[in-house]
């Protein structure tokens, strides 16, 4: 879910802070990119090998242009979220699963009503236009649940590939995001990619004061592929003119994924609230809070977000740097379990790894074009059936 409404904040009040910026302009960098988000996304795409062609194409947009992917991955959800966020989710799918049988039912019962013979003209047109509706209505809902949860065996796969083809992943403790900051402000990456914004929350809750805030945010531009938007989070608490403390409460406020939110507040009001009253205790306690009849709801535990905001998500990790690749394994994964052809992937992986590691000098980290292939075509399949050999995936 992210910070309810803070993206529409920073829109209307600290619009400066956000500037489109090309991916070669972050040659030499080191990104922590929180996975989850491209895990829903791959899995949106209707192919048995969605996420494994999603990674692929994903890791080679970076090292394509110098720069260092390290993927990172939820961990166990903290009880705060369990019985918030992750409850909505799960309520949410449950209605939704409901309605989708509903249209089911409705659409048999149409076509049912199309077969019989005593039907004019008009009344199979209508029926007709009627299923067609409902059919489109049907197969978009099965795709939003579809899209809603991500198995442990697909986390698992794309795991295993970043594995065996030599990319850094770390599984955070608890949130994804909290861990791609943690090592942007420990300075062991230099940005953090995420669309989740908590992120900002996380990442401002590490500083008591805004000029310190120097770490920067990447968020994916929808309008150009080869363009991300780069976040100043420090240019965003200086244009709000709040201080950190105050920005993580407003956050708190305006509704997250660890407590429930106030009915009537939304991030803009938060925002005001905490322009003058500086903390959620200072507003509970204000003659306005009361005046005005809003109430707090049951389970609105702010200092346990508080305190995972604030906390250290830092986890030991094994390199977040690129290694070589493990082939054979590759070979076996991709041809046996996946039935794609690795050829392709191993030769474009080894030439940017030998420029990366300084074998190969005769081309510039940042400059490199691929002579292979486009994205879209690293992967392609060698068998008609995708064979199911039983080898069991380890990704520790």
């Amino acid at each position: 879910m992210g910070i309810k409404g803070l993206n529409k904040l920073i829109y209307q009040y600290a619009n400066s802070s956000m500037e489109d910026i090309n991916i070669s302009d972050l040659c030499g960098a080191k990104i922590a990119i929180d996975s989850e988000i491209l895990m829903h996304k791959f899995k949106s795409v209707d192919s048995n090998n969605s996420h494994i062609t999603g990674f692929v194409n994903n890791v080679f947009s970076f090292l394509r242009n110098g720069i260092i992917p390290i993927y990172i991955f939820d961990g166990v959800p903290n009880i705060s979220k369990q019985t918030n966020a992750i409850f909505k989710r799960h309520t949410h799918k449950k209605h939704m699963n409901e309605e989708a049988e509903e249209l089911e039912k409705k659409v048999l019962d149409q076509i049912e009503k199309l077969c019989l013979d005593n039907n004019s003209e008009e009344s199979i047109q209508i029926l007709g236009n009627n299923i067609n509706y409902n059919i489109d209505k049907l197969l978009n809902i099965q795709k939003k649940i579809n899209f809603m949860s991500v198995s442990k065996n697909y986390r698992k796969e794309c795991k295993y590939l970043l594995k065996v083809m030599g990319i850094p992943f770390i599984t955070a403790i608890e949130d994804a995001e909290a861990l791609c900051v943690n090592l942007c402000v420990k300075k062991l990456v230099d940005y953090v990619m995420t669309e989740d914004t908590d992120a900002m929350a996380y990442l401002v809750a590490h500083y008591s004061n805004t000029e310190d805030i120097d770490a920067k945010i990447l968020k994916i531009n929808k309008f150009n592929q080869n363009a991300l938007t780069c976040v100043n989070v420090k240019s965003i608490v200086k244009q709000l003119k709040i201080d950190p403390k105050s920005f993580v409460d407003m956050c708190i406020l305006s509704g997250c994924d660890f407590c429930p939110s106030i009915s009537k507040i939304g991030s803009i009001r938060a925002y005001h609230f905490m322009l003058e009253h500086k903390s959620i205790e200072n507003l509970i306690d204000s003659k306005e809070f009361k005046e005005h009849g809003y109430t707090v709801p049951c389970g609105f535990n702010y200092n346990d977000a508080r305190e995972i905001f604030y906390k250290d998500h830092y986890k030991e990790y094994k390199s977040l740097n690129i290694e070589p690749m493990l082939i054979e394994d590759l070979e076996r994964y991709l041809i046996d379990e996946r039935g794609l052809n690795p050829k392709p992937i191993i030769e474009e992986y080894n030439k940017m790894f030998e420029i990366f590691t300084g074998k190969n000098d005769t081309i510039k980290t940042g400059q490199y074009v691929s002579s292979v292939q486009p994205f879209t075509a690293y992967v392609q399949p060698v068998l008609n059936n995708v064979p199911q050999s039983g080898h069991k995936i380890n990704v520790s």
